[in-house]
């Protein structure tokens, strides 16, 4: 029997697994780096250990046997595909919480995971050769996972420089540089089968998702069950097929292209998946506790039908008015919505390090209909207060109030940018803030008299209008006859400001003047990375777009792009070299 897990990951999932731990009675050791000391799941933890890194499998096992654990559960993420890992926690006598290595092995490549498919009777795209490429395409690493190593390419000319950036990325992300060619389908929709198996040779099937809104191939918005799916029996035939077909056992997810009334296969995930609470909700079951119970031998005993509908979206420290670039800093203020499942690590004065993936958190709504869990997660999303860093919660908001009305397919936001809402009471909120601060009372101007005061540029007048605090530290503001509440906070160079309809970050002039790129001519680091590319040398002539240097933070890749024409005068830094945020990389003249 379990008794003591020890938790191979960092983060809400850490936080999920032991909370499931707890019911359940079994004692849990996690791990945390220097980065994460302070973290929530690290003082929740019966015993924490710290260690160099989450990729150290030799050091998690060694932890794992000083710790006393019976078992091991990889999260998702870092190690919980690794065949190695998953090998080396067994030879040291422990249980590993997943399928057996020999099962990872058969479909951790794409090239082989088709092929199991092929055998087992599921649909597959055809795999084109760099000289019979038909366009557009999409290509990507054998080995890949959570959207590394994959590129559109919609002309010839585009392709070799494709395979190129998808084979390098690939290499530092998994070891391994091979890729496959696959035909794209446009308006396409991601569809994935949640399995489970036991070591008994049952494999069943817990329904589907829908997780078609993505950018950068990652996931945005999942929902349970997927709405309006014709061959949706197909769909959990073929999945328990494969399953069956690779000996499984424990929870996977099987993920399909779903083209019209057609689907084929896209890869399988041998772990627990981010979006995993969907399905729970709607099945009524804890994936986590029967991850456990399959792990320590015993068989599927499962009859579940679906009830209702799940819907969830993934909130990210990121700016998704500058293509979604992930932001690092300190939290300070967070506030959680009620009504909704959230699951998240985030704590007030946690640092959003710039080492991992910038998530900080999932809203989960359910509701007897896909309307009313839709109403619920956005009523949610109005009510979640992040301060310090750029979040997502606005662009989340916007898709949810598309989503009563539109489908949505893996290129939607492609097709459909966002430029972000635009709440007018901001200013004036911050402005009535600051005079709350220093007046100390409630105010309103006298008839006939109408204040002005300033605030960053601008001077605002008040006319009949009102303001204060309410007991739950929010301030009310009356204009025109309309009151709104906001939460505001006030930073030496900047003011966050809280409504229902927008999460407002304004800059004070004097941080404007200090951020700014030297009039176009310096580049800088977005945020704390490494440097995996260099593009330009000293004395080149670049125009505004042209690749200047690639960088690699947060689990993404960001493209650093000459701001205007010149010629590059320097070039400070080097390949392999960590950068700190706002360095300055390449000077232009």
């Amino acid at each position: 029997m379990i008794d003591r897990l020890l938790i191979a990951n960092r983060g809400e999932i850490a936080c999920r697994i032991a909370r499931t731990c707890r019911t359940l009675g079994i004692a849990v050791v996690c791990v945390f780096t220097e980065a994460d000391a302070n973290a929530l799941w690290v003082r929740e933890a019966d015993r924490a250990f710290r260690i160099g890194s989450y990729l150290d499998a030799e050091g998690l096992v060694s932890v794992a046997l000083r710790a006393g654990a019976r078992a091991v559960h990889p999260g998702f993420g870092f190690l919980a595909e690794n065949v190695a890992f998953a090998r080396a926690v067994l030879a040291a006598g422990l249980i590993w919480v997943g399928p057996s290595p020999e099962s990872m092995e058969a479909l951790a490549s794409k090239e082989g995971a088709k092929e199991l498919a092929v055998r087992a009777e599921v649909p597959v795209l055809p795999n084109y050769t760099l000289e019979n490429a038909e366009f557009p395409l999409m290509v990507k690493a054998v080995a890949g996972g959570g959207g590394k190593g994959m590129r559109r390419v919609d002309r010839r000319e585009d392709l070799l420089a494709a395979t190129q950036s998808a084979a390098s990325e690939a290499a530092r992300s998994f070891g391994d540089d091979r890729f496959i060619l696959e035909p794209l389908l446009v308006q396409a929709r991601h569809v994935e089968v949640q399995v489970l198996g036991d070591q008994h040779g049952t494999v069943i099937h817990l329904g589907e998702r829908d997780c078609s809104l993505q950018r950068r191939h990652q996931k945005v918005m999942e929902e349970c069950p997927a709405p309006d799916l014709p061959m949706r029996d197909q769909l959990h035939d073929a999945s328990v097929r494969l399953a069956r077909a690779a000996g499984y056992s424990n929870a996977g997810t099987v993920e399909f292209l779903v083209s019209g009334e057609q689907f084929y296969f896209l890869e399988m995930n041998t772990r627990l998946q981010v979006e995993h609470p969907v399905t729970e909700m709607v099945y009524g079951l804890d994936l986590v506790e029967w991850q456990l119970r399959i792990a320590q031998g015993e068989r599927l005993a499962l009859d579940l039908q679906p009830r209702g509908h799940a819907v969830e979206v993934r909130l990210y420290a990121e700016d998704p008015q500058h293509n979604h670039r992930p932001c690092a800093g300190p939290v300070l203020e967070w506030r959680q919505p009620t009504g909704v499942r959230v699951e998240t690590a985030l704590q007030v004065q946690d640092e959003i390090s710039s080492h991992y993936d910038p998530m900080v958190a999932k809203l989960i709504a359910y509701g007897s209909t896909r309307d009313e869990a839709l109403r619920r997660l956005r009523r949610a999303l109005e009510d979640t207060v992040l301060f310090g860093v750029e979040c997502n919660r606005d662009f989340l908001k916007h898709w949810l109030e598309r989503a009563h009305q539109e489908r949505f397919f893996i290129d939607t936001l492609d097709q459909h940018p966002w430029n972000g809402p635009v709440d007018e009471w901001a200013p004036w909120a911050a402005a009535a803030a600051q005079w709350l601060q220093w007046s100390g009372e409630n105010w309103r101007n006298m008839p006939g008299l109408a204040p002005r005061w300033r605030f960053q540029e601008s001077e605002f007048c008040w006319e009949n209008d009102l303001c204060g605090w309410l007991p739950d530290g929010r301030l009310w503001l009356e204009r025109s006859g309309e009151r709104r509440c906001f939460r505001v906070l006030w930073g030496e160079s900047e003011v966050w400001v809280a409504s229902d309809r927008q999460l407002s970050r304004l800059t004070l002039p004097a941080a404007v003047s200090k951020t700014g790129l030297a009039g176009g001519k310096e580049v800088q680091a977005p945020l704390t990375g490494s440097i995996v590319e260099i593009a330009v040398a000293p004395g080149q002539s670049v125009q505004a777009g042209d690749l200047l240097l690639r960088l690699e933070a947060m689990k993404m890749d960001h493209r650093l792009l000459s701001p205007g024409d010149g010629t590059v005068a320097e070039v400070l830094c080097e390949a392999g070299e960590v950068v700190q945020a706002k360095a300055v990389l390449v000077r232009l003249k």
